[in-house]
């Protein structure tokens, strides 16, 4: 018996480092595969910007002539997260029209998430995602590469005003 625990341990010694060689080369990525990845997760960040921006205005639109104030407004939209709605006190008009901008808010946000994982499915494929994303905590390697990508798609080209004006003269 001692002799057969032995040989197992000798053989997961042996035979660790090649399922370890394995598993590196199953977390390997290419560049493109990193670029695909950064390019939605960048189209992602902007889109997300920009619905924040279009929800703020919009419920500042949405409030005008309304009688939810502001500040009502952030009271139940607080309580709302929290599940405490219930306990803010508000009349049933205020209710109507909170609802009624929560749904409105809902409603984009959904159609954004819809947007983002079809950008995921057509644009990366739902395995890489997955695996460039749990690479991404595990593998510091990896990590540092997509930021590097990242950072390239976010730098803008810039011109030269004078230069293009000097050149058009």
């Amino acid at each position: 018996m001692k002799h057969i625990r032995s040989i197992v341990t000798l053989l997961a010694i042996v035979i660790s480092p090649l399922f370890a060689r394995a598993q590196d080369a199953e977390t390997t990525f290419s560049d493109e595969e990193l670029t695909k990845y950064a390019a939605v997760m960048k189209w992602a960040e902007v889109e997300s910007s920009a619905l924040s921006s279009v929800v703020r205005d919009s419920v500042s639109v949405w409030l005008d002539g309304s009688s939810l104030s502001a500040s009502q407004y952030n009271i139940l939209s607080k309580a709302s997260k929290k599940g405490t709605i219930s306990e803010v006190e508000s009349t049933e008009e205020e209710l109507s029209t909170f609802s009624e901008i929560k749904a409105k808010i809902d409603e984009r946000t959904l159609s954004f998430t819809d947007t983002y994982k079809s950008k995921i499915k057509e644009d990366i494929g739902a395995g890489l995602y997955n695996s460039l994303r749990k690479a991404m905590k595990a593998d510091e390697a990896v990590k540092s590469r997509y930021e590097v990508i990242l950072a390239s798609l976010t730098e803008e080209p810039t011109i030269d005003s004078e230069d293009d004006m000097s050149d058009s003269l």
